[in-house]
Formats: structure tokens, C-alpha cells, sequence
């Protein structure tokens, strides 16, 4: 049985980080006699969370504690991680005297359930039905919150239940959307130090590295031994990145522009686009990343090129200079965005960048012009690889459709969406931005 070799390496190097999830490994038999163990001391009052589909994929652990209360949500359509369902079954466990609350399944299931485990007050134990996000090891949940994702403190588990078996034979859609999500880590890892040179932002190389070096080692087992056999590894990566984001305070170690877009593609479709275009249901939000990390590789691509062919960081068109439209941009923002321009004016707690501000932008891209191309070739590189090596896994079946009018909104808008700088806003600044979205056919 395989075992997870990352996370306890890099949970030594952090054990004074509190609370600290012990993750425990076994066959689903061996879990549930420690499920049942817990369940006794507990004197049966514990809370069950699972939908019907991750309750059929483990019946051993959810046997283990049938004498508590149970909440079993729908299996289809998808559970969409709503803040009102979080505090009902918080309300719910509760009501029943809970102690403990045990949640079996993937992303959605974890976050709400750790929501609901910090407001009833509950001992958290979670178990992975699936490798599919990050969460599982963080102190915040994804949740849908006034119409947009946000990302409450929540519960951090105090043990993990991970079974290989389960989790190697979990929907493929799903391990391809933890590893799709993975391919990100590369990304923010270039967007982050990027930020830090262009911005002086806070930067931290280690929580950095952690999470793009577990994102290639499981990328890496996915070209070399295929997806099932990359699924544990892919778990133990994602359990790395959850921990460096508590360690650094924030997602700014495991996430950039890639997931930016997808939040807005995931509210922007269930708001109805304007269109005539929707969203297939049930997507994954793993699944959303890793087909804007396409469209994030494919643009950086571009960028990049464009840095090596002009040693002059001016624009090559004719058109408004980049503070003019920065400072208006309020006014400029379209119809089918106006949505979302209270979550855009919460994000952007900047000064509007002036003339100064761009060719202070534009030195600095000159003073480390050399820096930047070798941190961008690698991080491209990086996830061009792994793209690849998702494609061949058959991620493009489970791919949704995005309209090229949506990838263009979320490339002009992400710097507006969360105030975190990416390569799209260094194209912005250099005046690039209509030559890319052209590029993209995403105009």
C-alpha cells in the first residue's frame, strides 16, 4: 500500500504550526475500526457529512459510525459550496449535541463541513474520497458567499483519513481536477515572485517552492505511471499546499490569475453569461483551473515572447495609455460585469496607477528583464509539461466549454478581481494587452 512521503516531511519542518492535521494511511477495514474507536469515546455523538456518492465509494467508514447523526446530501447534481448549507448543518449538529463531525468526500464536501465544524464548534476528522483540491489541510473554505467565492476562517482538521485504495479508484474527473488544480502551483509560483520584483510584494521562496515542487514531483508520477497510480501522489501534493498556505496566512503560495478566472467562470455561468452560453453542470472547480492554466500558459507564452523581442518595454499600438484606463476604470466596465464590480471595488484598495506608476512599472521590467524570462521559461515550461501530460490522461473529456468571450473578460479583468499581480497585469502596464487578447482570439 502506498504511503504519503511529502506531507509528513514538510510537517516536521513546520510542527509548531497549530492546529496540525495528523494524516492517517490504511485500507478503508483499518479506518473504520478507528472511526468506530473514535465514535465510542465519543459516545456515538458525532456528525456524518457525505452526499450519496462518496457514502456509496467508503460504506465501511460511514458503517463505522451509523449510530450518529448523519447529514447525506444529493450525489447529482453537484452540491454547489453554498454558505446556507454550511450553517444549516451546522445548526443541524448542533441540535443533535454533536462532539465531532467526520466529512467523507471531496472539495465541496470539506469545505462546507469544515465551515460547520468552526461554528458548531466541532472536533473535525476528514476523509479524502478523492484527490482533487487543496482544502483538506487548510484553515479556510471556498464558499459561495453573496453571489461570489469567498474564503472564511474555517476548521482545520485535527486527523485526516486517507485510504489509497479509495482514493486511486475516485471518478477520474476528479483526481485530473486535483491535478489540474496542481499545475497552478507552478503558475503562482512565477506570478508571485514577479509580483514581488514588480511590486515589492511580500515574497516567501520556501512557501513557494513547496507548493510548485510537489505540483512537478506529481505531475511528474502522472507522465511516468498514469493516473491511477498518481492518485495518492497527487493527494500528498495537495496536502503540501494546503499547509503552506496556513504557514504563509494566505492562497498567494498556491494560487494566481488561473483560479481568479475560474471563480468568475463559476459564478459568471450561474448567473447566466449573457451569451447564451452555459456551463456544464457539475463542473469540478479543479476542473475550471486546469482550462484556465491552459489559457494562462498559452497568454504567458506570449508575453514572455514579447518581453525577449522588445529590449523597450513601450507599447507597439496606438491607443489610451494604461493609468488613463486604470484610473477609469470603474466607468469602463461592461454590461454583462456589473455584477460582479462590488466584489472588483472590495479587491482593488489601490491608488488607480498614474503616469509615475507605469514607467516605474516599465524600469523595473528593464532592471530585471533577464530575471523574469528565466522565471517565466521555467514556470511555462513547467506547466506546458504538465498540461501535456493531463491531455494524455484524457482531461480535455472532462474539460467545460468556456466561450473565448469569457476568457477575455477574466483576462482583462483579473488584476481587478483580486488584487494580486500576474503576468496580466505586466502586460497591461506595457501596453500589450489588446495585442494578446487578439493573439488569444479573446478580444
Amino acid at each position: 500500500m502506498e504511503h504519503l512521503r511529502l506531507y509528513p516531511r514538510y510537517r516536521r519542518v513546520t510542527r509548531r504550526l497549530a492546529p496540525s492535521p495528523k494524516v492517517v494511511t490504511g485500507s478503508p477495514s483499518e479506518l473504520a475500526r478507528l472511526l468506530r474507536s473514535t465514535a465510542r469515546a465519543l459516545d456515538g455523538r458525532i456528525r456524518l457529512l457525505a452526499d450519496e456518492n462518496t457514502a456509496a465509494a467508503a460504506p465501511e467508514l460511514v458503517d463505522a459510525i451509523a449510530g450518529g447523526s448523519a447529514t447525506i446530501l444529493p450525489g447529482s447534481p453537484v452540491v454547489v459550496p453554498d454558505i446556507d448549507i454550511a450553517e444549516r448543518i451546522a445548526r443541524e449538529a448542533a441540535e443533535a449535541g454533536s462532539r465531532a463531525m467526520v466529512v467523507i468526500g471531496g472539495g465541496t464536501l470539506t469545505d462546507i463541513g469544515k465551515y460547520a465544524a468552526e461554528q458548531a464548534d466541532l472536533e473535525l476528522l476528514c476523509v479524502p474520497s478523492a484527490a482533487s483540491v487543496d482544502a483538506y489541510t487548510s484553515a479556510r473554505s471556498a464558499l459561495r458567499i453573496a453571489g461570489y467565492h469567498r474564503t472564511p476562517t474555517s476548521r482545520v482538521p485535527s486527523v485526516i483519513l486517507a485510504s489509497p485504495p479509495v482514493v486511486a479508484e475516485a471518478p477520474r474527473a476528479l483526481t485530473l481536477a486535483g491535478l489540474g488544480d496542481l499545475v497552478a502551483k507552478v503558475i503562482a509560483r512565477l506570478d508571485w515572485q514577479l509580483g514581488a520584483l514588480m511590486t515589492d510584494e511580500a515574497f516567501s521562496a520556501r512557501e513557494a517552492e513547496w507548493c510548485a515542487g510537489v505540483a512537478r514531483h506529481a505531475l511528474a508520477r502522472l507522465r511516468r505511471e498514469g493516473l491511477r497510480r498518481a492518485a495518492f501522489a497527487a493527494l500528498d501534493a495537495l496536502l503540501v499546499t494546503g499547509r503552506a498556505m496556513r504557514v504563509f496566512g494566505s492562497s498567494r503560495p498556491a494560487a494566481s490569475a488561473e483560479h481568479t478566472m475560474a471563480h468568475l467562470w463559476e459564478v459568471a455561468f450561474d448567473a447566466g453569461d449573457g451569451t447564451g452560453h452555459s456551463a456544464p453542470a457539475g463542473h469540478y472547480h479543479g476542473l475550471l483551473v486546469a482550462r484556465a492554466a491552459g489559457s494562462v500558459v498559452a497568454a504567458y507564452r506570449w508575453i514572455l515572447g514579447r518581453i525577449l523581442a522588445s529590449a523597450s518595454a513601450g507599447p507597439s499600438l496606438p491607443g489610451e495609455a494604461p493609468h488613463e484606463l486604470d484610473c477609469r476604470w470603474q466607468e469602463l466596465v461592461p454590461r454583462d460585469m456589473q455584477p460582479f464590480l462590488g466584489k472588483m471595488q472590495e479587491e482593488t484598495t489601490r491608488a488607480p496607477l498614474d503616469a509615475r506608476a507605469i514607467a516605474d512599472r516599465r524600469a523595473r521590467l528593464a532592471a530585471h528583464r533577464e530575471t523574469i524570462i528565466t522565471l517565466a521559461d521555467r514556470a511555462i515550461t513547467d506547466a506546458e509539461r504538465g498540461l501535456d501530460a493531463l491531455v494524455r490522461a484524457g482531461i480535455e473529456d472532462h474539460l467545460p466549454q468556456i466561450p473565448a468571450h469569457w476568457v477575455g473578460r477574466s483576462i482583462q479583468w483579473v488584476r481587478y478581481l483580486r488584487g494580486r499581480y500576474s503576468m496580466f497585469n505586466l502586460a497591461f502596464e506595457m501596453g500589450w494587452e489588446p495585442e494578446l487578447l487578439a493573439f488569444l482570439g479573446a478580444s
